[in-house]
């Protein structure tokens, strides 16, 4: 299909694109970043912008920066280059795992993280590994910035708290203390290749082989990705390598969520393969 006409705005400067924002009524502008999904909300219409506000031309959103032990993602930073980064191969395994499997190449090319984690698609792989690595959004609105925990960020199927006039700049990660297993797997639908579920999980093991901490996201077999903080508890003091108990909490927190139930797969068969995801996947941590 043909999008419907809108102008267009590609500007250098982040005052300009902010203060456009402001301006503009909401609902009114699109941000464009890597487009990936944009360009076929625009071709199908489920999208009516107004005007399309193009952010590729602000080089001060291409950076990737550390300060300290904090990584800081700038929204134009695409996927591909992102799992190049030094620090991300040394520090952020997780993400590269996740560059593997998330879309396909040409998508990553072109696709940015923090687009990804904007458009919060139910199957979104970039929502759940940053779900697990407590990252920061940060949102500006003119000159007022405001810093928004992904927990709070994603509140639903394509929700976020993304409020009108605003718009996201940075992502920040805080690097993993040494020593945190980290791990992202995916079931792909057989025949098309969509995601029926993903789990993103960092684990801290003591001296005994317990479980000390641990961090746990699913897409894809959710209503929309999510921390799984109620297995998280369940799991805390637990020996991982403790098969039949491990099988049990994790059956035990599987009936407290709302499972997607649609033509791909049906809800039963997302919580199978969530709940062998989580088993196989711990067991691979603890040992």
């Amino acid at each position: 299909m043909i999008p419907v006409d809108f102008d267009y705005v590609r500007p250098t400067d982040l005052a300009v694109a902010g203060a456009i924002l402001v301006e503009a009524a909401p609902g009114a502008v699109a941000v464009l970043a890597g487009g990936q999904s944009l360009m076929t909300e625009l071709k199908l219409r489920t999208r009516r912008p107004q005007l399309v506000l193009d952010i590729g031309g602000i080089d001060a959103l291409r950076t990737i920066e550390q300060v300290g032990d904090t990584l800081r993602i700038g929204a134009m930073v695409s996927q591909a280059d992102l799992a190049r980064h030094p620090v991300v191969q040394d520090r952020l395994p997780m993400l590269i795992e996740v560059a593997a499997v998330a879309a396909d190449p040409m998508v990553r090319r072109r696709g940015t993280l923090l687009g990804a984690i904007c458009q919060a698609d139910p199957t979104g792989d970039w929502v759940a590994a940053c779900l697990v690595l407590d990252a920061v959004v940060e949102l500006r609105r003119g000159d007022v910035l405001r810093e928004v925990a992904m927990q709070d960020f994603v509140t639903g199927a394509r929700e976020t708290g993304l409020q009108p006039g605003e718009i996201a700049t940075a992502l920040r990660i805080a690097l993993p203390v040494t020593g945190a297993g980290s791990a992202y797997r995916k079931v792909r639908h057989t025949a098309i290749g969509w995601s029926i579920a993903g789990l993103a999980a960092m684990v801290e093991i003591d001296p005994s082989g317990r479980c000390a901490d641990c961090r746990l996201a699913a897409s894809g077999a959710l209503t929309h990705p999510q921390r799984l903080t109620a297995l998280e508890d369940r799991l805390r003091g637990l020996a991982l390598h403790d098969t039949p108990t491990l099988a049990q909490v994790i059956g035990a927190a599987m009936s407290d969520l709302v499972f997607q139930d649609d033509r791909h797969a049906s809800a039963e068969h997302r919580g199978v393969r969530l709940s062998v995801l989580l088993q196989r996947t711990l067991a691979d941590l603890a040992g």
